[in-house]
């Protein structure tokens, strides 16, 4: 009796690690990095994907996010800074090649890392048990087949060979499969913490993402219901928050810097309000520019902050809206 509570208690102890001595831990010990087949399988793709990329600007947004990227602008909503800030990297490096088929190339790099991750969990994922050498080729064949499979599909080698967003959000969303997979077979806390700051900056290319993520990160979170508490809630948010920087900073001074002297600046949402007022007033960024915030000033108290503006001249105590009736 007395043993089998101690394995009991064992069980709820590590509700989501696998045992240790297991042929899937001991599989997990050996780094997929190193595996041959799947560096085979990235240069293969990219090889093609470089044979096919676009010599110019494609069709679509391609022009404007390369536009925007090579001076650090905000794209159409919702901005897309991190692809922004990862080409303005990638079209400034040295070569005599143009600065949109450098996108182009930076798409065809990020749909080539998604087809190696993808690799790497369906190989982790499907791996025997057993040792044989048959099984362990069998394996890397369906897990070569099935990414590059993907990887050559219409749609994904369309935009693979372009500068848009898609390659970028596939590059994250198949990173975040590896590490749930990594997860879920280790039970490791470190997963954890990379997965939420991972989501955070996958937030930064492509907001639809947030579909993806949301029930990864629930199932995290149920794995963890027995010993969840909010010291782990707050590491997982600040993982989070950090993963979300690159997107407000960059989106609110490309909102400023392109503005004439001494503009007049109307917004209407909390985000571009506060940030703009911080840039403004603790950084000195713009301080030539008079920003209003049109909600706040439909608010009786906002009669009591004309006095901020003197160069302004306000009609009456508060901003009305117009009626439609």
């Amino acid at each position: 009796m007395q043993r089998r509570r101690k394995s009991k208690g064992k069980e709820q102890q590590l509700p989501s690690a696998i045992e240790e001595d297991s042929p899937q831990a001991k599989h997990w010990k050996v780094s997929v990095a190193a595996d041959p087949v799947m560096w085979l399988v990235g240069s293969a793709v990219l090889g093609v994907y470089s044979q096919t990329i676009y010599p110019s600007i494609a069709g679509g947004d391609s022009g404007e996010l390369v536009a925007e990227s090579c001076h650090l602008g905000v794209s159409h909503p919702p901005g897309y800074p991190l692809f922004n800030m990862l080409n303005y990297l990638v079209v400034n490096m040295p070569g005599a090649q143009t600065k949109a088929w450098k996108a182009n190339l930076f798409s065809a790099v990020c749909d080539t890392i998604c087809c190696m991750f993808m690799y790497a969990t369906i190989l982790t994922w499907t791996s025997p048990a057993s040792s044989s050498t048959a099984s362990a080729w069998l394996t890397k064949v369906a897990a070569a087949t099935a990414s590059i499979t993907f990887a050559l599909s219409p749609l994904i080698w369309t935009y693979a060979i372009s500068a848009e967003v898609f390659a970028l959000n596939n590059l994250f969303a198949a990173w975040l499969l590896f590490l749930l997979l990594s997860y879920a077979q280790s039970g490791s806390v470190y997963y954890a913490n990379l997965g939420a700051f991972v989501c955070g900056l996958a937030m930064c290319n492509q907001h639809t993402i947030v579909l993806f993520e949301i029930p990864i990160v629930l199932y995290v979170l149920w794995t963890q219901r027995r010993s969840l508490g909010m010291k782990t809630l707050s590491t997982y948010a600040l993982y989070f928050v950090v993963g979300l920087l690159p997107f407000i900073p960059n989106y609110a001074k490309a909102l400023l810097d392109p503005l004439p002297p001494h503009a007049l600046v109307f917004v209407n949402y909390d985000l571009q309000w506060t940030a703009m007022r911080y840039l403004q007033r603790c950084e000195g960024f713009r301080p030539d520019l008079t920003v209003l915030n049109l909600s706040m000033m439909t608010y009786k108290w906002f009669a009591t902050k004309h006095a901020l503006y003197p160069s302004i001249v306000f009609p009456g105590d508060r901003l009305v809206p117009a009626s439609t009736n």
